[in-house]
Order: C-alpha cells, then structure tokens, then sequence
C-alpha cells in the first residue's frame, strides 16, 4: 500500500515550475494507490499575514499529523482495533483522498466540535457528499464514552454516500484527559485541487485544448 502526501508551487513561482509539478503529479498518482495534493497557495488564504516562516511550519504540522495518525492506527493497540488490513480495504483503491484531524477539550460538545474540525481541512477544498469510504481513528483519555464515538462516527456518516463503507476504531490515551482527537481518513472524494483516478490533470488539459482547437490528440 503506497499513499503520497505532495504539495504543489505557490502561483507566484511561476507557470513553468506549476507545469512541471503537474506532470510530476500525474506520473506519481498512476503509481500509487491514494493520492493527497495540498497547494502551497491555500496558505495564503489560511495565514496570509503571518510570516513566511510561521505560515510553511502551520501546513508542515497539518501534514505530520496526518501522516502521524496513518501510522499510528497499526502501531499503537486500542480499545477498538484498527490494523493494516482496515486501512488498506479503505485506501487500496481510494484515488483521491481527504485526511483531516481535530481535536477539543470543550465542556459543551467536545464530540462534535473535534470531528467538524477533522471535517473542515483548512488546507483541502473537497466535495466528500460522495465519497466511498471512511476511516475513523478517536482518541480520548479514560473520559471518553461510547455515545461520543457513536455521535462522530454518526457524524461522518451523515455527510457521506449512503453506501459509503466506514471503519472506525478508538484509542484510550492518559495525557488526553477531557480532551478528544478525531482523525478521518476519506477516500473517493472530489476536488479541483486534486487530481485522482479519471480525473488526471493532463488528460484534461488535453480535453480542453481540443475542444478550443477543434483537434484531437492521437495517444
């Protein structure tokens, strides 16, 4: 199982370094099986006006966590198992993909405020209405009751496809006390920032050359 987390050039780099990036892109998703791209030019949006520094280093901890919690679903036993098949059933196949962490410790609705975080990905633009599948990591200290888990994977489920196949586990840590971490991983999802399975940067350039031209590329 092979998942690529990339970033791509910010637009002021230019149009010739945004080119090789994309064809570098769509060589690399036709080897690997889930593909997550985050633009460089959403942190504009998400610290416009923080400095240089300190904006790369808020996109570099949204990204090791990511990567942290993929590898700590089969590392770490919990008190609802997850293992490797789990994740590979949900991303073998998974194209484009959404990975999203939130965490809280508020006394009103830690449940729901730490999986709308996970939901609302400052750094990826998704339509995840009709996502096929989903991966649910909670983690919480020994607080952590079986009605939360159940409102956040019901949470989930509501913002998918019916027929969405969803796989959830949960991890009992004590330096988490009165606080949650809900980690998603959601596969099948679509996006114009990210390019999957049918869905390949080039392939529609190609399209709109064609129809602007009124040529057609021969393969």
């Amino acid at each position: 199982l092979s998942v690529g987390v990339v970033t791509l050039p910010f637009t002021m780099e230019g149009s010739h370094r945004f080119e090789n990036a994309m064809i570098g892109l769509e060589k690399l998703e036709q080897s690997i099986n889930t593909l997550i791209v985050i633009p460089n030019e959403k942190l504009l949006e998400l610290a416009p006006h923080l400095p240089l520094q300190t904006a790369f280093k808020v996109a570099d901890e949204i990204l090791t966590n990511a990567v942290k919690g993929i590898a700590e679903l089969v590392t770490k036993a919990g008190l609802v198992n997850l293992d490797f098949a789990d994740i590979k059933t949900i991303m073998s196949e998974g194209g484009v993909a959404l990975i999203g962490m939130g965490e809280s410790d508020s006394e009103k609705d830690r449940a729901e405020e730490s999986v709308q975080k996970a939901l609302n990905n400052p750094l990826i633009d998704v339509d995840i209405s009709t996502a096929t599948a989903a991966l649910i990591n909670i983690s919480g200290g020994e607080d952590l009751t079986l009605d939360e888990a159940r409102k956040i994977v019901e949470t989930v489920g509501g913002r998918l496809s019916p027929n969405a196949k969803i796989i959830w586990g949960a991890q009992i840590y004590k330096d988490l006390e009165k606080t949650i971490r809900t980690m998603l991983i959601i596969t099948g999802v679509k996006s114009e920032q990210i390019f999957g399975e049918g869905n390949k940067y080039m392939t529609k350039k190609k399209q709109a050359m064609e129809s602007e031209l009124g040529i057609e590329f021969m393969n």
